[in-house]
């Protein structure tokens, strides 16, 4: 897009809940995406142009369809995740998330999360009125149940267990 505008929403928080229970609930995208209000999506692979794999996304939001290339996402378990999402249909050019989680001490972890999208500048200008409100104030609802999961709710395990086998305990 010629002239392309990114705008963010950003978050910092410092919950009362083990670092390993706030990077595995973050990491759970399914469960991340329907908090913040996203249509349910649906997902195919295709060969492109250049012979690689794709991972095809699509969902109506809005009541308007979508489509995008989804990358594999990144991350260190335990540390970040980060995902972006190319938009071939639909009104914004990208959009994704970044989440770094940050073990600090009493079970205690520091969570910077950032939402980001990318379409024109009007369009970017109207969402961030229209919606920037509602997703910041769905990000804090997220990370207050993920608090409410602090250490003296979840199962004791092993502090070498890794941070996606501990939550399958939950």
């Amino acid at each position: 897009m010629a002239h392309e505008r990114e705008a963010s929403i950003r978050l910092e928080r410092t919950l009362r809940a083990p670092a390993w229970l706030v990077w595995s609930l973050l990491a759970d995208t399914n469960r991340w995406d329907r908090a913040l209000g996203f249509a349910v999506a649906t997902y195919h692979w295709r060969t492109a142009s250049d012979g690689r794999r794709e991972r095809i996304g699509t969902a109506h939001q809005f009541g308007r369809k979508v489509e995008w290339v989804e990358p594999p996402y990144q991350w260190v378990e335990g540390a970040f995740i980060e995902g972006v999402r190319h938009f071939t249909q639909g009104p914004l050019v990208r959009g994704g998330f970044r989440a770094d989680v940050h073990a600090l001490d009493a079970g205690r972890t520091r969570v910077e999360l950032r939402v980001f999208y990318a379409g024109s500048p009007a369009l970017v200008t109207f969402l961030s009125a229209a919606l920037g409100g509602r997703i910041r104030r769905a990000m804090g609802v997220f990370l207050d149940g993920v608090e409410r999961m602090r250490a003296g709710e979840a199962p004791e395990l092993s502090a070498s267990d890794e941070p996606l086998m501990r939550a399958a305990h939950l």
